[in-house]
């Protein structure tokens, strides 16, 4: 409903919300109003499934919806499947759309408006030509100078990821590590990543640092704050098996290192190794977080990106 009217549709109100679209469309046949809830079932359907031939766009389907959970961006996809505009230029679309949800999310701001706003972005798609969707998308999400919505530049996005904790939930955030994986393989002419689906989230530094992890007893309460900060920022997270994560818990980093060294293949962990020869503090943190900074923004662009390389 949202796809085809343009306007924000709550659950509770679609029956009624379908009679009122009915009466306006009197002078259109039941069979081809039918015939387009068929076809946008069957749209739902698949973009539901992530399918699509393209394989970027049935990863990025699975991770906007799948693995960010952010179904608000449904109208958008059903109504670009219904335009049926150029594969190279749906691709485009899929590519901003990411783009832009997950620098949101990295810089700490989904909200509840998300499904207006995104109607918002349907209205101005709706005024303009098919053929130039991901034009019209790249200016109206790069138009927003609210904090709530705007599109964070690489500046703003390296702050948020330096400075501060990594946004999103649990989830969220073992996707951003993945496609880091992904996108080091990719570089490096690796193997491609096997099934990540038992790979969970390690603290380098635990969060419970205090057990074997100690500040010196001198330590200030900024410095005890800026470890607290620094615990649950990027830099010091990675990705490894579950039974080894549980194995690795609360211990002293050599002990971590070790493990992390006979047992992990993943390149996260070898760089991490490779780049870190003696202990693992917060300046080793502050490296590590504006190294994986700079692979984000390669893999997820900036609306500026999209603005200077048009199709």
């Amino acid at each position: 409903m949202m796809a085809t009217t343009l306007s924000n549709v709550a659950p509770n109100r679609v029956a009624s919300d379908f009679r009122v679209y009915l009466n306006d469309h009197r002078d259109t046949s039941i069979e081809r109003i039918a015939g387009k809830i068929r076809s946008a079932g069957t749209a739902y359907k698949d973009v539901l499934e992530f399918k699509d031939p393209d394989p970027y766009v049935r990863g990025a389907l699975a991770r906007i919806i799948g693995e960010m959970n952010i179904v608000a961006v449904m109208p958008v996809m059903l109504y670009l499947k219904a335009t049926r505009i150029p594969e190279v230029r749906y691709k485009r679309c899929i590519q901003i759309l990411e783009s832009y949800l997950v620098r949101r999310i990295l810089h700490g701001r989904i909200t509840q408006g998300l499904t207006a706003f995104l109607i918002s972005l349907l209205e101005r798609m709706h005024e303009e030509r098919p053929n130039h969707y991901d034009d019209t998308m790249v200016g109206f999400l790069n138009s927003q100078t609210n904090d709530t919505f705007m599109w964070p530049n690489d500046r703003i996005l390296t702050a948020s990821l330096t400075d501060g904790r990594l946004g999103g939930n649990v989830q969220r955030r073992k996707m951003i590590l993945v496609e880091i994986e992904r996108y080091m393989r990719e570089q490096n002419m690796t193997e491609q990543l096997g099934p990540t689906k038992n790979l969970t989230i390690e603290h380098i530094m635990p969060r419970q640092w205090q057990d074997n992890w100690r500040l010196p007893s001198s330590a200030s309460q900024e410095a005890r704050d800026r470890r607290e900060e620094r615990v649950h920022s990027l830099g010091n997270l990675t990705l490894t098996t579950g039974r080894l994560n549980a194995s690795l818990s609360n211990g002293p980093w050599d002990e971590k290192r070790a493990a992390l060294d006979k047992h992990s293949t993943l390149l996260l962990n070898k760089e991490l190794l490779g780049d870190t020869a003696g202990e693992w503090n917060e300046e080793a943190i502050e490296r590590r977080s504006s190294i994986l900074t700079s692979r984000i923004i390669d893999i997820w662009k900036s609306a500026q990106y999209f603005l200077e390389n048009p199709l």
